[in-house]
């Protein structure tokens, strides 16, 4: 898989509304990507996210700005539907826009070494969980394996993917790992 190393708090606020990574490099990659959160903190960053809070969801930033934010962790992924020079997005300032889709943070960070540019995370590292699903709305009564869940506003709850109302997962033994 193709991953992208990006300095906090900006990784974070990926997966809290921010559509755009900017760069001062451009690329032809389309398609599933990492975000791994770098050793590096931006604090003019989160500054700048301070006073734009209502871009991120509704979400409160993280204080004490340092230790609250996962660093040197692949921390979810990505669909990359594009490379801009142009945006009305208000995360755009160039010159290069990365511009991102479906956002899904992961439950459980991954300990992984950052590179420059787009670059490669062995298969084998990245598991996607499948859960075992009983729907508890009585209408839909779907029962199977899940791994859409909502990752903003309500936690991690699954979904069952036949009404999209949130399910109760299975219990931990039924878990289904399978590699990406």
């Amino acid at each position: 898989m193709k991953a992208i190393s990006i300095k906090q708090p900006w990784a974070w606020a990926i997966f809290y509304g921010k559509d755009v990574e900017n760069r001062v490099w451009g690329t032809k990659y389309r398609g599933e990507l990492l975000i791994h959160a770098s050793l590096t903190f931006d604090y003019d960053g989160l500054g700048w996210l301070r006073k734009h809070k209502h871009l991120v969801d509704d979400q409160i930033i993280p204080t004490p700005c340092f230790s609250s934010f996962e660093m040197g962790f692949i921390i979810g992924k990505v669909t990359m539907t594009g490379c801009v020079i142009h945006s009305s997005s208000p995360w755009f300032f160039g010159p290069y826009g990365f511009t991102f889709e479906n956002p899904v943070l992961f439950k459980e960070p991954i300990p992984y070494r950052g590179k420059l540019k787009i670059f490669d995370v062995p298969g084998e590292l990245i598991t996607e969980c499948k859960y075992r699903v009983d729907c508890c709305n009585g209408e839909c009564g779907w029962t199977g394996y899940s791994t859409e869940c909502v990752t903003f506003k309500h936690g991690y709850d699954l979904l069952c993917p036949e009404c999209h109302e949130v399910a109760e997962p299975a219990p931990p033994d039924k878990i289904v790992k399978e590699y990406l």
